[in-house]
């Protein structure tokens, strides 16, 4: 028992840890406003799921309006944003696979599998390519030439 308590414990840990880092790097944060109305979406969600767990009243409800809230407040901060990457695209595609899975979740239940593998696609895509950005690209860049 406790050794799948270990292995579930470091599956939920290490998204989240990576999650932690990508917004750690990122620019909403400086945007407090937007940054709680993000969170309180992801609360919604959070809790809505856990009332669908239990067969609650309100679950479809949560889900819907935090995934609607989520897709919504990323996607103002995305298209005001002055510049776009690569880096921004898969964020934002990574975002809206998660507010599409909880409306799904409520909805649609069979979109749940697809859903979900587009979002683990897209969660790895934007994994991968924010640590070649961030760690691999700057160590293999070659150096600047001097002038003299």
């Amino acid at each position: 028992m406790l050794s799948v308590l270990v292995v579930l414990s470091a599956v939920l840990l290490i998204p989240a840890s990576i999650l932690l880092l990508i917004a750690k790097h990122g620019t909403l944060r400086y945007a407090a406003i937007r940054l709680g109305l993000l969170l309180l979406a992801l609360g919604f969600i959070v809790v809505g799921t856990l009332f669908r767990i239990q067969h609650w009243e309100g679950a479809r409800a949560l889900l819907i309006g935090g995934g609607a809230g989520l897709m919504a407040i990323y996607g103002l901060w995305f298209a005001q944003k002055p510049t776009k990457g690569v880096l921004d695209l898969l964020k934002l595609a990574f975002v809206l696979t998660c507010g599409l899975t909880s409306v799904a979740l409520s909805v649609f239940p069979a979109l749940r599998p697809p859903l979900g593998i587009l979002q683990t696609t897209s969660f790895w895509a934007m994994t991968l390519y924010f640590l070649y950005q961030t760690y691999l690209r700057k160590a293999t860049s070659a150096p600047e030439p001097r002038n003299r």
